[in-house]
């Protein structure tokens, strides 16, 4: 046995060989490398020497860990010099081989199917450069009011698009007043400050896919339970706090006979939601409004179905209703109302950093308990209603949440009819 001064400690051998103290450990551990140990001090002699260059050629010949410990482990019995050993390792030579060209065909292949599909969608057309400006419709008049006196508005200083209005002042008798601009409706009290925070980019890099395969979950339940209901010539009230992502998923399929309205505080996000929707939708009747729910200009016992994309939640945020409470005015009396809530258990410590972070937000109501008192308070009824699933990892999004804590996310359908 050599003597420990003529062998390389740890970190003289990850120098030479510029591997890390992590791989080399590991390489020990998987038995790719076996120094002699003493004093808790691993010391490698000419022997792990040539380990060590072996197994950065087979690395590089993207030998796989257990491939590389067959080759090892053949070479310590043998050192390659008898024709079986050889023979052997020969063999697994020309298997890697072998196995590379037909990667290389394989990604060749892929890249000829990438080529394709880029070609492919250079045919579609560009809509954001094709689309005509996107206004507000004529028909959606008859359906404005004045959230305060609820009186007819009239349309003032009108700038047509063929029959889509792109400009002009609503205004009432009572001095109330809102601004119409590229076809949006913008209140006294709308957001301007806050930026848009729910984006494409966002749910891939933000959310986890715990997250977001539950939510998809909810969606569908959601769109299975509007499918009992007749959803034809109906005015469909959304709030934009989420970019209607249920809306965007599933507007074609609940057809373009319907009006839809969404609202939402802040304004850009409503653009960016505008944008989105329009985007994809360009035929279809749809109204914008930069508002806070309690402030909708629309008339009373208008909205036939409201679609709850996990609003009345997040509305707890800076907020002491539930976008149900604010808009009940505007709801007719058979209204269909389907959604979904993601909320904490009443003593979950997530609540206490949401606190701290949003002084203003109502964390005694963001738990599916208050939702389902709030419902009924408002003389609804349950359709139905199930907790569709827990989430633990909800992504770096919300910095509010503690890791292991859960979110549970409850789908509903309610409506006020007798039961």
């Amino acid at each position: 046995m050599q003597k420990v001064i003529n062998m390389m400690k740890i970190g003289t051998f990850s120098k030479k060989y510029d591997v890390s103290f992590y791989t080399i450990r590991f390489y020990i551990k998987e038995g790719l490398l076996l120094p002699e140990r003493k004093n808790n001090q691993y010391y490698f002699d000419l022997r792990c020497e040539e380990d060590m260059m072996l197994i950065l050629e087979l690395r590089e010949c993207r030998f796989s860990l257990k491939e590389m410990s067959r080759i090892l482990s053949v070479k310590r019995l043998s050192g390659f010099h008898d024709n079986d050993s050889i023979h052997f390792l020969k063999g697994m030579l020309r298997s890697k081989q072998s196995e590379l060209k037909d990667e290389i065909r394989n990604m060749q292949q892929a890249i000829g199917l990438l080529d394709e599909k880029q070609q492919q969608l250079k045919k579609i057309p560009d809509s954001t450069q094709q689309s005509q400006p996107q206004g507000i419709s004529m028909e959606f008049l008859y359906h404005l009011s004045c959230p305060i006196c609820r009186h007819s508005l009239t349309l003032e200083d009108s700038k047509l698009h063929g029959t889509q209005i792109q400009k002009g002042r609503l205004i009432c008798p009572c001095g109330y007043e809102a601004m119409i601009n590229n076809g949006e409706i913008a209140t006294s009290h709308m957001d301007e400050t806050t930026e848009v925070w729910y984006t494409l980019d966002s749910l891939i890099e933000k959310f986890s896919q715990e997250y977001l395969n539950v939510m998809f979950q909810c969606y569908n339940w959601m769109y299975n339970e509007i499918l009992e209901i007749q959803t034809k010539d109906k005015v469909i009230l959304c709030n934009g706090e989420n970019g209607c992502e249920f809306l965007y998923q599933y507007m074609d399929k609940l057809g373009k006979d319907n009006l839809y309205v969404i609202t939402e505080i802040s304004v850009n996000s409503i653009r960016h939601t505008k944008d989105r929707l329009n985007e994809r939708y360009p035929d279809y009747n749809i109204l914008y409004v930069a508002c806070d729910g309690a402030e909708l200009p629309l008339k009373e016992n208008s909205v036939d179905v409201l679609i709850d994309d996990g609003t009345s939640w997040y509305d707890m945020f800076d907020s002491t209703d539930y976008f149900l409470d604010k808009v009940f005015p505007v709801l007719k009396k058979s209204v269909e109302v389907i959604g979904f809530y993601p909320g904490y258990s009443k003593k979950a410590l997530s609540l206490k950093n949401i606190k701290l972070l949003y002084p203003e937000a109502n964390t005694g109501k963001m738990n599916w308990s208050g939702m389902k008192q709030d419902i009924a308070e408002n003389g609804f009824h349950f359709v139905s209603e199930k907790l569709m699933g827990d989430v633990s990892d909800c992504g770096t999004w919300a910095k509010y949440h503690v890791q292991g804590e859960q979110i549970h996310m409850h789908v509903y359908h309610a409506n006020q009819k007798t039961i």
